[in-house]
This record gives structure tokens, sequence and C-alpha cells, in this order.
């Protein structure tokens, strides 16, 4: 976890991107086994010195990551998992705001061929037929408030204006 301040050791680091990757599902799915899934501190340093990752903030001799390298971290590993290479990582998250990083690593998370897609869930409503025609449908648990009367005229009024199809 990180410090209180936001910042990481190289190590923590390191753990961090490697528990962010795994909850977007991208540890399973690096097609180039040349490539390690998950970043280690040579790497972080090696990242650094291509540009790929920020320069750590220094604390004396120890060096201090904060979460903008993390997401950059993230981002690199996501389109690493695309199979690009390190030259067009580098073009594609050079001088991204964190939110695109952000978008970068979700966007990945989501195509990821190891992700389990959701589970469906069963909604049991209740239905009442009011007339021919018109029927009221509701969820379990669902009781009326004072506002009810009003929402309920407020849609009748909407479906007798909406055109016929």
């Amino acid at each position: 976890m990180p410090r209180d301040s936001g910042e990481f050791s190289i190590d923590a680091l390191c753990a961090e991107a490697a528990r962010r990757l795994a909850r977007l599902h991208l540890l399973d799915g690096q097609g180039d086994q040349r490539v390690a899934p998950a970043p280690d501190a040579r790497t972080v340093r090696y990242y650094a010195t291509l540009g790929l990752v920020d320069a750590p903030a220094r604390a004396g001799r120890q060096a201090r990551y904060g979460e903008r390298q993390l997401r950059q971290l993230i981002a690199i590993k996501a389109l690493q998992t695309e199979g690009l290479p390190l030259e067009a990582v580098r073009q594609a998250v050079h001088g991204r705001s964190d939110r695109e990083l952000d978008a970068i690593g979700a966007a990945a998370g989501a195509r990821s061929p190891t992700r389990k897609p959701p589970r469906a869930s069963v909604m049991r409503w209740r239905e009442l037929d009011v007339e021919p025609g018109l029927k009221v449908c509701a969820l379990p648990g669902w009781s009326p408030t004072r506002a009810t009367d009003e929402h309920l005229r407020t849609a009748l009024e909407r479906l007798t204006r909406a055109p016929k199809s």
C-alpha cells in the first residue's frame, strides 16, 4: 500500500503495479513471453532512462515514486499486452494526462482475453395489469412514496403523448 504521502519505494511501486495489473486482468494477457507481465525494479529504472516513466523524486539517496509513475507503468504494461513494441508504447504514453493513462489501462483490461464476462443476474418483477394494454411493474421490495402518485400521472401523460409505432 502507498504511504499517506502517496509515495512509493521502487519495490512498493512494483508490488502496487502488479496488484493493479491483476485487477485489470492484464497479468495473464501477456502474449510475448520475452516481456514480463509485471514490472520489476530493473525494468522501472530502464523505463525511466528511456523517458517512458517520469524520473522519481529524491529523498537523499532514495528514489520516491508517485501515483503518476504508477499510472505510466500500468499504461505501458497494458500496451505491451497488445503486442506493441517499446517505441510505439513510448509514443502512446508520452505526454499523456493521468486520466488518459488510466483510460489506456482500463481499455486494455476490458479487452483482456483472461477477463471473465460479467455474470448475468435474474431480475424478478412484480407485475400488475391495470387495464387492457397497461401494465405496471415494480421490483420486489419497492414501496410507494409521497411522490408516487405524481410520478404515475406524469408517466401516463408521457405515454398518451408518445408517437404510436
